[in-house]
């Protein structure tokens, strides 16, 4: 009679009791043939746990230390159940000191950006640890070098996080084209993961409203210096009080000169 077909989490139980009875060849077997069903992260989680135990107890360090990094792939935060034995502890301890958890990313680029609002971005992000830090690289009109901002996690969700580029910085005579990638870095500067690249960064246009379009200081204008020079030229002993004031709506400054005379 042929044996009924198990589903994944059959072979997983089965494989527990092998275990638990000393079976540990047999269990392996069940185990691996519940992870060949692709089961859900659960339940491959547990299968990895009892083949890195079943492993271990066969002298097999190579195979248990492959199998518990597995497990903390699958479940940074995995945590051993309270009965484990000390030597098994202390193992597993080792190998989760030298294992680098991968961060998971994930982000929806803004369509557009206004200038005059300053730009804001939303990342979410997995398996953060201590030590480590989520930058946001960016660059305005694909010219010269990235400046980079920090990502903080917002209080309300601690795996959102979010980074405001000021409009201060953004403002220009025209609109462009704004360059960003974003990286998580651990506690030695060693990128672990990263969306985008400076090679092939997001790129959002970005909209100035003409009131907000910055202009060319007056202090650079050529007329500028010419009336300066005029007056100073004038005498000596003239002092010369420069007052600028803002007329709206152009923007440009208006300048009032008063000749004082000095003795």
């Amino acid at each position: 009679m042929a044996e009924p077909t198990l589903d994944a989490a059959e072979l997983v139980e089965k494989g527990r009791k092998l275990y638990l009875d000393t079976y540990f060849g047999e269990a392996i077997t069940e185990l691996d043939r519940a992870l060949q069903l692709s089961p859900p992260e659960r339940l491959r989680v547990d299968a990895k746990f009892l083949l890195a135990l079943c492993f271990f107890a066969l002298g097999n360090e190579d195979r248990a230390r492959t199998a518990f990094k597995e497990v903390l792939g699958l479940n940074a935060d995995f945590a051993l159940p309270e009965m484990t034995s000390p030597k098994v502890r202390a193992f597993f301890d080792e190998v989760r000191a030298s294992f680098r958890v991968i961060p998971k990313l994930s982000h929806t680029p803004p369509q557009t950006i206004d200038a005059s609002q300053g730009a804001s971005f939303t990342v979410q992000i997995e398996n953060m640890r201590p030590g480590y830090e989520a930058m946001l690289h960016f660059r305005l009109r694909e010219e010269g070098d990235y400046s980079r901002i920090d990502l903080s996690a917002t209080p309300e969700q601690k795996k959102i996080y979010t980074a405001l580029i000021p409009g201060s910085l953004l403002l220009r005579e025209e609109g462009y084209t704004l360059s960003y990638f974003i990286d998580v870095h651990d506690a030695a500067h060693v990128a672990l993961i990263s969306l985008r690249s400076t090679e092939s960064p997001f790129s959002v246009p970005v909209n100035v409203p003409i009131a907000q379009a910055s202009t060319t200081p007056v202090y650079k204008k050529w007329w500028f210096w010419t009336i300066v020079g005029g007056v100073v030229l004038a005498g000596a002993a003239t002092a010369v009080a420069v007052v600028l004031t803002q007329e709206p709506p152009t923007g440009d400054a208006s300048i009032t000169f008063l000749a004082v005379s000095g003795r």
